[in-house]
């Protein structure tokens, strides 16, 4: 018997308190691992101090301004 794969995805609640189902995605700037919402991937939850073994930048926004379950600001 197949299982659905999105039985399996991670759930976390975004600022208002909503759920929604994970996709792992990785920081173009460091190579750290974050998570976008399936069903919003404007919504993120970067990785804070959890950075990764292999990380190329512990400076980054992504660890220094950690976005949870919120849209990242768009800087131009």
């Amino acid at each position: 018997m197949a299982t659905d794969p999105d039985l399996e995805l991670p759930r976390r609640r975004d600022e208002e308190g909503d759920f929604h189902e994970l996709l792992a995605d990785t920081c173009p700037h460091c190579g750290c691992t974050f998570y976008r919402a399936k069903d919003q991937p404007d919504l993120v939850w970067d990785p804070g101090v959890a950075w990764d073994e292999n990380c190329g930048d512990r400076s980054c926004h992504c660890h220094i301004e950690p976005v949870i379950g919120a849209a990242r600001e768009q800087t131009s």
